[in-house]
């Protein structure tokens, strides 16, 4: 039997970019398609964890669109309207990448095991077997 090839790889990034890193391996290993968008609306919610459902909607719209303003230490802007936004957190709610709790408050699903703070190191290690 031939040894494998093995490709090693390390790199630096920056916090968003890890962060997006590990929700697209999540959703390519369970098939969930998204968006540019949606990923970036998915860091923003990671890096400010668990927040009310309004203050995200706020913090990642248009300032002029804004209804409030952002209380959230992370925001971006990345939707035009305050509509954009709620259909596309109810859309990753219902592709279960998000869980929100009876306040209202929504988080990024506990199954992803996403990590964002502190130094994250990805020791990521996959096989292709050829049978």
């Amino acid at each position: 039997m031939s040894k494998p090839k093995h490709v090693k790889s390390i790199g630096f990034v920056k916090q968003n970019q890890i962060i997006e890193l590990q929700l697209l391996l999540y959703c390519y290993f369970k098939n969930i398609s998204i968006s540019q968008s949606e990923l970036k609306l998915l860091v923003l919610i990671a890096r400010n964890k668990k927040a009310n459902m309004i203050d995200i909607i706020n913090s990642s719209c248009f300032i002029e669109e804004r209804d409030t303003d952002t209380v959230l230490p992370y925001f971006e802007e990345i939707y035009k309207t305050p509509q954009s936004c709620r259909n596309i957190l109810n859309k990753l709610l219902s592709l279960k990448l998000l869980d929100r709790d009876k306040q209202k408050n929504v988080f990024i699903s506990t199954d992803i095991k996403l990590e964002s703070e502190g130094t994250i190191l990805l020791d990521l290690k996959y096989v292709y077997k050829i049978l």
